[in-house]
């Protein structure tokens, strides 16, 4: 039960529309999508910082993404948002998206969980590269100059 609370909270938030308040500097804009950057979830861990990043698609557009379950059946679903918990090393200038869910308008349609490659091997991970959005979070979060 206390997982399922915690999963509806953690829907109910990603839905919520960003707030009209919000810091421009909390926001990206790029020419596929508005990102928004919560800053108050912003948590530093043993050399780890995490932040939730809401993306949204402009009106009228959407993506799919194929999810397989457990049984290996495949399902495809179309979706116009993504909420994600973002993993940064800003020492090695790497990231994962840790917890991911897809959205089409408030409705959430699927999520994704890396969390058993998490902080152990970091050779899942990525590297932050020049002229994304994540290049841009990843300054935000770990307050590097953008070049």
């Amino acid at each position: 039960m206390k997982y399922i609370t915690i999963l509806f909270l953690l829907f109910t938030l990603a839905c919520e529309k960003p707030p009209k308040s919000q810091n421009a500097d909390n926001k990206v804009s790029t020419k596929d999508m508005e990102v928004y950057i919560d800053e108050g979830s912003l948590v530093t861990l043993g050399g780890t910082s995490e932040i939730w990043v809401k993306r949204v698609f402009p009106e009228g557009k959407f993506d799919e993404v194929t999810s397989i379950d457990t049984k290996g059946n495949q399902k495809v679903y179309a979706y116009d948002g993504i909420a994600s918990l973002i993993l940064f090393d800003c020492k090695q200038k790497i990231y994962i998206l840790d917890e991911i869910y897809y959205f089409m308008g408030d409705t959430p349609v699927t999520e994704m969980d890396n969390r058993k490659e998490r902080l152990d091997d970091k050779s899942s991970w990525s590297k932050v590269e020049p002229g994304n959005y994540v290049e841009k979070v990843f300054a935000f979060v770990c307050k590097t100059e953008e070049k």
